[in-house]
């Protein structure tokens, strides 16, 4: 399985697209408005910190960098990220800061949207509100375990935590 991260940086560098391109195990690699696409195996998502490091301290390039964004249309995508601030942003970070600076983010809810059933937003939906895993499920009637797969299933297809609070506001602010 692929993941996708985004680096942006400040200006384009051929040493660092070199270094970039030389990564074995970078999938695919694309560069648009001073962004970086990078699609690495989930296997390796530790080296990428290796990757980062090697960047700021070896090129003195000062950068941001995006985990976990689901895959979105990329012009509205790059609209966003070159607004967004922050050193590591996440899916949340970006749904967050969008909200706050009343950016138009309909294309993340619809994408969202499109990944998701009723039945298991519903779920997170209730899994927020109630805050109780136990209680939760109990409510919805459905097991516990069931309640954590489906949790699960949200984490894997979106990126977003609901364990997490700030995933949890992410999530809910986006579905109201």
């Amino acid at each position: 399985m692929t993941e996708t991260i985004y680096i942006k940086l400040k200006r384009f560098s051929n040493e660092i697209d070199n270094y970039i391109k030389s990564i074995p195990f970078v999938d695919s690699l694309n560069f648009t408005n001073q962004i970086y696409t990078l699609k690495i195996n989930k296997d390796n998502h530790e080296n990428v910190l290796d990757i980062i490091k090697a960047i700021e301290y070896d090129f003195y390039e000062s950068f941001t960098v995006y985990f976990d964004l689901i895959d979105l249309e990329e012009p509205m995508l790059y609209e966003h990220l070159d607004k967004a601030d922050g050193r590591y942003n996440t899916l949340s970070d970006l749904i967050i800061y969008s909200m706050k600076n009343k950016l138009d983010i309909r294309y993340i809810k619809d994408r969202i949207l499109s990944l998701l059933d009723k039945e298991t937003i519903n779920t997170a939906l209730t899994f927020i509100n109630i805050g109780n895993s136990i209680k939760a499920s109990n409510a919805l009637y459905i097991h516990r375990n069931t309640l954590n797969y489906r949790i699960e299933y949200i984490k894997k297809k979106t990126g977003l935590d609901l364990k997490v609070f700030k995933d949890q506001y992410a999530f809910y602010s986006l579905m109201l």
